[in-house]
């Protein structure tokens, strides 16, 4: 079964953590299980493109798991129930955990437009190291990769303006999500090295999404 590029289990993992984003969102919660959403069905999207080719290079991923949803999701449910300590004692309005969430999102979806899409143009080179990498090897990136990764980041980025954010916001959301995927090819090159793998890899890379916005916030 494939529902948004997720089999059956991926499927129902999916629809748990999106409940409780809903349930423990309270007020936020339908804004921030939009934002979700929108990086399932953008994943879907960008899986799709270039379909043959990627058959051809043999590179091509079929429905993803539990452990793909888990990996994607673990740090937004996180920071969700965050929200949901901080707002129902009072200790505040919960407004920079929602931007960290966008932010952790926003670094998701970077990185699966950057590995969808990068492979289908330019040479990948190891990011750490500069070499010359084969197609679909971990750590690498090209400048195709990078540009979808820097637009997809601000494509989710651009909700907070339908929120009550500001473009200062959506700045801040967009640029810590590009440098969390460039996080993730970081830990990507480790994990050629046997170090990792790509589930933690997704983990890192939505964690420092989050943690670049709060720097990021708290020097502008």
């Amino acid at each position: 079964m494939r529902f948004l590029s997720l089999d059956l289990k991926g499927l129902l993992l999916s629809l748990i953590i999106g409940t409780l984003v809903l349930v423990l969102g309270g007020s936020q919660g339908l804004f921030l299980l939009v934002v979700l959403v929108s990086f399932l069905v953008l994943s879907a999207i960008t899986t799709e493109i270039g379909k043959k080719r990627k058959k051809h290079m043999k590179v091509y991923e079929k429905a993803r798991g539990w452990k793909n949803v888990a990996a994607n999701g673990i740090v937004p449910i996180m920071l969700v129930l965050v929200l949901f300590l901080e707002t129902s004692f009072g200790y505040g309005s919960g407004s920079i955990v929602v931007l960290m969430y966008v932010a952790s999102v926003s670094a998701i979806t970077a990185d699966k437009f950057a590995s969808e899409l990068g492979i289908l143009g330019g040479e990948p080179r190891d990011i750490l190291t500069f070499r010359r990498l084969n197609t679909g090897r971990s750590g690498g990136v090209t400048f195709l990769g990078s540009g979808m990764a820097l637009v997809a980041a601000f494509a989710i980025s651009l909700s907070l303006l339908a929120h009550g954010y500001t473009m200062v916001d959506v700045l801040i959301s967009g640029m810590a999500g590009f440098l969390g995927n460039i996080i993730d090819s970081v830990f990507g090159h480790f994990e050629e090295e046997g170090i990792g793998n790509k589930y933690s890899s997704n983990i890192f890379c939505a964690l420092f999404g989050a943690i670049f916005s709060l720097m990021l916030i708290m020097v502008v």
